[in-house]
Protein backbone atom coordinates (compact mmCIF):
# COMPACT_ATOMS: atom_id res chain seq x y z
CA UNK A 1 0.00 0.00 0.00
CA UNK A 2 2.69 2.55 0.95
CA UNK A 3 4.82 2.07 -2.19
CA UNK A 4 1.76 2.74 -4.34
CA UNK A 5 0.78 5.75 -2.25
CA UNK A 6 4.18 7.47 -2.61
CA UNK A 7 5.37 6.25 -6.03
CA UNK A 8 4.87 9.70 -7.62
CA UNK A 9 6.49 11.68 -4.78
CA UNK A 10 9.73 13.31 -5.90
CA UNK A 11 10.27 15.98 -3.23
CA UNK A 12 14.00 16.07 -2.42
CA UNK A 13 13.58 18.45 0.52
CA UNK A 14 13.94 17.58 4.19
CA UNK A 15 12.79 19.28 7.39
CA UNK A 16 14.87 17.27 9.85
CA UNK A 17 15.57 20.21 12.17
CA UNK A 18 11.85 20.75 12.69
CA UNK A 19 11.32 17.01 13.22
CA UNK A 20 14.02 16.87 15.92
CA UNK A 21 12.53 19.94 17.62
CA UNK A 22 9.04 18.39 17.73
CA UNK A 23 10.45 15.06 18.95
CA UNK A 24 12.35 16.84 21.69
CA UNK A 25 9.21 18.62 22.87
CA UNK A 26 7.30 15.33 22.92
CA UNK A 27 9.99 13.56 24.98
CA UNK A 28 10.84 16.46 27.30
CA UNK A 29 8.89 15.11 30.30
CA UNK A 30 10.35 11.60 30.38
CA UNK A 31 13.51 11.72 28.27
CA UNK A 32 14.42 9.17 25.64
CA UNK A 33 16.16 8.82 22.29
CA UNK A 34 15.46 10.38 18.90
CA UNK A 35 16.72 8.69 15.73
CA UNK A 36 16.81 10.80 12.57
CA UNK A 37 17.17 8.95 9.26
CA UNK A 38 18.10 11.24 6.38
CA UNK A 39 19.10 10.83 2.76
CA UNK A 40 19.29 14.54 1.87
CA UNK A 41 20.55 17.80 3.30
CA UNK A 42 18.08 19.53 5.65
CA UNK A 43 16.73 22.19 3.31
CA UNK A 44 13.43 23.30 4.87
CA UNK A 45 12.11 24.51 8.22
CA UNK A 46 14.10 25.03 11.41
CA UNK A 47 17.85 24.55 11.09
CA UNK A 48 17.77 24.78 7.29
CA UNK A 49 21.21 24.23 5.77
CA UNK A 50 22.23 25.92 2.54
CA UNK A 51 24.21 24.16 -0.19
CA UNK A 52 27.95 24.70 0.26
CA UNK A 53 30.89 24.04 -2.00
CA UNK A 54 34.22 22.98 -0.53
CA UNK A 55 36.71 25.86 -0.49
CA UNK A 56 39.95 25.70 1.51
CA UNK A 57 38.48 23.40 4.16
CA UNK A 58 35.65 25.72 5.17
CA UNK A 59 33.21 22.78 4.99
CA UNK A 60 34.99 21.32 8.01
CA UNK A 61 33.32 23.92 10.23
CA UNK A 62 29.60 24.15 10.89
CA UNK A 63 27.67 27.17 9.65
CA UNK A 64 25.02 27.33 12.38
CA UNK A 65 24.76 26.92 16.15
CA UNK A 66 21.13 25.81 15.87
CA UNK A 67 21.97 22.12 16.26
CA UNK A 68 24.37 22.68 19.17
CA UNK A 69 21.72 24.70 21.01
CA UNK A 70 19.11 22.04 20.24
CA UNK A 71 21.41 19.36 21.66
CA UNK A 72 22.07 21.28 24.87
CA UNK A 73 18.30 21.63 25.41
CA UNK A 74 17.83 17.92 24.66
CA UNK A 75 20.57 17.01 27.12
CA UNK A 76 18.83 18.98 29.88
CA UNK A 77 15.73 16.80 29.31
CA UNK A 78 17.76 13.55 29.13
CA UNK A 79 17.20 13.08 25.39
CA UNK A 80 19.87 11.56 23.14
CA UNK A 81 19.78 12.19 19.39
CA UNK A 82 21.21 9.75 16.85
CA UNK A 83 21.73 10.63 13.19
CA UNK A 84 21.68 8.02 10.43
CA UNK A 85 22.85 9.69 7.22
CA UNK A 86 22.55 7.83 3.93
CA UNK A 87 23.48 8.65 0.36
CA UNK A 88 26.41 10.10 -1.49
CA UNK A 89 25.33 13.75 -1.74
CA UNK A 90 26.55 16.54 0.56
CA UNK A 91 24.68 16.61 3.88
CA UNK A 92 26.77 19.12 5.91
CA UNK A 93 27.76 16.72 8.67
CA UNK A 94 29.94 19.45 10.23
CA UNK A 95 26.80 21.45 11.03
CA UNK A 96 24.67 18.44 12.05
CA UNK A 97 27.18 16.53 14.21
CA UNK A 98 26.89 18.76 17.32
CA UNK A 99 23.28 17.65 17.82
CA UNK A 100 24.49 14.08 18.37
CA UNK A 101 27.81 14.86 20.05
CA UNK A 102 26.31 17.21 22.67
CA UNK A 103 23.30 14.99 23.48
CA UNK A 104 25.07 11.65 24.08
CA UNK A 105 24.03 10.41 20.64
CA UNK A 106 25.95 9.09 17.65
CA UNK A 107 26.37 9.96 13.97
CA UNK A 108 26.26 7.03 11.57
CA UNK A 109 27.22 7.70 7.94
CA UNK A 110 26.39 5.20 5.21
CA UNK A 111 27.63 6.57 1.88
CA UNK A 112 26.06 5.35 -1.31
CA UNK A 113 27.79 4.19 -4.44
Amino acid sequence: MLPNLFKTTVSPSSCGGSAITVGQKMLSKNGGRISLFSTTRISEGLGKLEERTPKDGECLNGVTDFYKTLAIEANQHHIAIDLFLFGHQFQDIASLAPVARNSAGQVYRYPGK
